[in-house]
């Protein structure tokens, strides 16, 4: 029912995405033939090449890593999907396919996700709701457009991180330092 992707994409390197996926489904116990088959239809519908999918994951870069996640991820036809920093680290190209095949799931798959990133403007992007939490408690929430809404007149045409600035009084940094001190 709840899968995740996390920041690092947790791997067996020296197999193929294929027998990675394989061995992710068999957890879940779906039989290598439907898991074959799953991975052809979310490997379609996600732009991804089957034949590049036989590769040894070693050989993909990060991005790539990313979106065999995110197809092992949805291997399971989750309600709910977790996504903890997905496009962190990933190249400007990378994290733009792995937004745009997010985007994608949201439209078209019957799935929730939850998305804990610092980047405020992949929240803005990929998110209908957002809650911002500064010290362990929720201090704005609200559609993103509203949430802007909010600080018209006070600053000119605001982006999203002026948003966060504003609702936690703190710069991007100083947040997360707070955020590691206090774990």
């Amino acid at each position: 029912m709840i899968n995740r992707v996390s920041v690092e994409a947790s791997f067996f390197r020296k197999l193929s995405a294929v027998e990675n996926l394989c061995f992710a489904a068999g957890l879940y116990g779906i039989p290598k033939r439907e898991a074959l088959r799953r991975i052809s239809s979310l490997a379609e519908r996600f732009g991804l090449n089957l034949k590049r999918l036989k590769d040894s994951l070693e050989d993909f870069s990060r991005g790539m890593q990313q979106k065999v996640a995110i197809v092992r991820a949805f291997m399971t036809e989750p309600r709910m999907l977790l996504l903890d920093e997905p496009t962190t680290g990933l190249d400007p190209r990378a994290k733009r396919d792995v937004q745009s095949l997010l985007k994608d799931v949201k439209e078209t798959m019957n799935t929730t996700m939850l998305l804990t990133t610092h980047d405020m403007d992949e929240a803005e992007k990929l998110c209908d709701y957002v809650a911002i939490i500064h010290l362990g408690r929720i201090v704005a929430s609200g559609r993103p457009l509203e949430l802007k809404k909010q600080l018209l007149g006070r600053i000119e045409n605001p982006s999203f991180e002026d948003v966060l600035l504003e609702f936690t009084g703190v710069s991007m940094e100083e947040a997360e330092y707070q955020e590691v001190e206090s774990a």
